[in-house]
């Protein structure tokens, strides 16, 4: 009333005459003269319980929204960590030994066992056995009773008839002898986790506590895709054993390409729907966020099916123990060092580029050193690496006798063709300089947004 604010509002808890409480948003509004003296206020109350309430009940739905999206995305960075983790060796102890310890950490578990398929005969049924490889947690006694299972009576043959991890209390286990062991070991509860490949059991994961707790859905379905993971990766493992033994080691190089850049952009789509439904339930949008989610359901499935062929194995030699910095630098010195070139090696920047990429690179960097041996009659060759923000550029250069464009058409190419094929796949640039005297400079170009993946 004294005029110094025209305009009032609040909301704020009210009492009915019959005791009921309701939530009203008061408004006062004050009234003015001709000369702008107040004259009076009026005051009203508007009952706004059922906005209220809407509004506690769309912000505990976004809560869990939002909890449901966090969740998703921590399963699908477990499987995407252990997927790299296992993929760094090809040695089964230490794939399923990196395996159990990524497992255990992301549920939580405490107890873990990993077992190899084996057969004491081939073709023979009812003779298969699950061979233990590595444990964590466990003791001596119980690792000397569950050494070798037989696979027909133990959990793990019910986990990989249904395609599913199986959750089981130990007065379930079907085998006597290994249900008093895990009861004396004190596990009250665990789950089977089959490692199918092309849904073939190569092996099982099988995590335990004594503290036994729910597990949910969420947590099954995570466990199932790192089983799948884990499989690829042995079978990977055995592929590589046999492929050293073949001629068919280019052709699986070629196919491990194709897979590892259609697996690269799902999981990439999979990032960029989670950041997308992220930013949708902040924005109040939940509809089309739900729809984020399917769309990252979808693709996170299909990025787990074309993983049935895990590629590590077959990186070139060199590129399976060191990066590609490491690779051709081991390649000057064992071949052109060695044949009395001058050679070296110039690396500006960090190495921030996929494996694919790597792998196209060093070989694009192989033929042009190759065809360096063979015609360049050169003194010396300098390869440039430099990994910048935008761009990451590859150059050999050579002070050999150079070529023309007839003479490569002449000579058949000069593997220049498999060169222009490995640049196009990785979507870069490839240019070839020369002049006769002038020596021969090869350039690789690739943009930032393929050093990811």
């Amino acid at each position: 009333m004294p005029g110094k604010r025209d305009h009032y509002q609040l909301e704020k808890r009210y009492i009915r005459k019959n005791g009921q409480v309701f939530w009203g948003r008061l408004s006062l509004s004050l009234a003015r003269g001709p000369q702008g003296e107040p004259l009076f206020a009026i005051a009203t109350t508007e009952d706004i319980t059922s906005a209220k309430e809407a509004a506690e009940q769309l912000a505990l739905a976004y809560q869990s929204l939002e909890q449901r999206v966090g969740e998703r995305t921590r399963e699908l960075a477990a499987v995407n960590t252990i997927a790299a983790v296992v993929s760094g060796s090809l040695d089964l102890h230490e794939i399923l030994g990196a395996a159990l310890d990524k497992t255990l950490e992301v549920t939580g578990m405490e107890l873990g066992i990993a077992y190899r398929l084996e057969s004491d005969g081939p073709g023979i049924p009812g003779e298969e056995k699950l061979t233990l490889q590595d444990q964590r947690g466990l003791s001596d006694r119980f690792t000397h009773y569950t050494t070798r299972l037989n696979l027909e009576t133990s959990m793990v043959k019910q986990a990989a008839s249904a395609g599913y991890p199986v959750v089981w209390q130990p007065e379930a286990y079907p085998d006597p002898v290994t249900r008093r062991a895990i009861q004396e070991e004190g596990v009250r509860l665990g789950i089977s986790i089959p490692l199918l490949a092309k849904d073939r059991l190569v092996g099982a994961l099988i995590i335990c506590t004594r503290n036994p707790r729910p597990v949910t859905p969420e947590e099954l379905s995570m466990l199932s895709a790192i089983g799948q993971q884990v499989a690829l990766a042995i079978e990977n493992a055995r592929l590589y054993d046999q492929a050293q033994q073949t001629t068919l080691l280019e052709e699986r190089g070629r196919l491990a390409r194709e897979l590892h850049d259609s697996v690269t952009q799902s999981l990439y789509s999979v990032t960029l729907y989670a950041e997308a439904a992220a930013r949708l339930f902040n924005a109040g949008d939940s509809q089309a966020a739900a729809e984020h989610l399917r769309e990252l359901r979808d693709t996170a499935q299909e990025a787990l099916r074309e993983m049935r062929m895990l590629i590590y194995e077959l990186r070139p030699p060199r590129l399976g123990t060191v990066d590609l910095t490491g690779a051709l630098q081991a390649r000057l010195d064992a071949v052109e060092a060695r044949a009395g070139l001058e050679t070296s090696l110039e690396v500006d920047g960090t190495n921030r580029l996929s494996y694919a990429v790597q792998e196209e690179l060093y070989h694009i960097a192989r033929e042009a050193l190759n065809n360096l041996l063979k015609h360049a009659r050169a003194r010396s060759v300098h390869i440039h690496l430099s990994f910048q923000e935008a761009l990451t550029l590859l150059e050999i250069c050579d002070d050999g006798i150079g070529f023309t464009s007839e003479e490569i058409q002449t000579s058949g190419g000069l593997g220049i063709f498999g060169m222009q094929e490995r640049a196009q796949r990785i979507g870069s640039q490839l240019e070839i300089l020369s002049a006769p005297g002038k020596g021969t400079t090869v350039r690789v170009q690739v943009g930032a947004w393929r050093t990811y993946g």
